[in-house]
């Protein structure tokens, strides 16, 4: 298999660097062939698409806006690991779906994937429990609740057939004692937090979490990667974690 170009857009940032060092134990597979930081021009973005097989984006919505665009423009695939987006920012990566591959996730650990997956499942068969998703993250990270937390909740409420914007409840000051069916969130922000994930299923005589710790932004760097050479060889669609994953 030959080595695959990767593009790193958002070189300076944490992830960016996270990266950066887990391709220097894979170097049978990625060469880290252009970098984008926040600060270009237009040119910089057209030769960093161009030299790009793949582009891994861990940078910040004003950027994407400009990326998709570019990318469009070179046929270059790309991975988006950049969260608190907004409906215009998908509505690109829809778009830009019809001309190359892009799989957006906003998680790219194998095992957050995995956790989103099994809480599904688990829905299914603790029908009546109480559900409750705890997410932390550290100081700097911007949204709340996380975008994989409410993914959670998103498949959790599809798998108990029940409309998850009317049963989602992210503030529960005031609200009084729960209500059936309620998909309860609550969001951590602290320190230097990689990131954790659990999701309770309270029932009247046992409680079922399911969870997962990232040690380090290696987790997330591991499954970006994953997720590029996954895609190198896909030509057009919008696809997620779970589709690399095949979960």
């Amino acid at each position: 298999m030959s080595i695959i170009k990767i593009g790193l857009c958002g070189i300076n940032g944490r992830m960016g660097q996270a990266i950066r060092e887990s391709m220097q134990s894979k170097e049978e597979k990625f060469i880290l062939a252009a970098t984008l930081g926040s600060s270009h021009t237009q040119s910089d973005l057209t030769e960093f698409c161009n030299h790009s097989d793949v582009i891994i984006d861990f940078s910040n919505a004003y950027v994407l806006e400009e990326l998709t665009k570019a990318a469009m423009l070179s046929k270059t695939n790309i991975v988006v690991g950049t969260t608190g987006l907004k409906d215009k920012h998908f509505a690109y990566l829809e778009e830009l779906s019809e001309h190359v591959a892009v799989l957006y996730a906003a998680n790219t650990s194998i095992g957050a994937n995995l956790v989103a997956m099994l809480a599904a499942k688990s829905a299914n068969i603790l029908q009546g429990y109480d559900v409750e998703i705890i997410e932390a993250h550290h100081r700097y990270k911007q949204d709340a609740p996380s975008g994989t937390a409410v993914r959670s909740g998103q498949k959790i409420a599809d798998a108990s057939g029940v409309d998850f914007k009317s049963k989602a409840v992210f503030d529960r000051a005031n609200k009084g004692a729960r209500q059936v069916g309620e998909i309860g969130f609550s969001s951590i922000r602290g320190g230097g937090i990689f990131g954790e994930n659990d999701v309770l299923f309270a029932g009247d005589n046992e409680v079922v979490t399911i969870g997962v710790r990232a040690l380090s932004r290696a987790a997330f760097a591991d499954g970006a990667l994953f997720a590029a050479q996954w895609l190198s060889n896909k030509k057009t669609g919008l696809y997620s974690m779970q589709d690399a994953l095949q979960l």
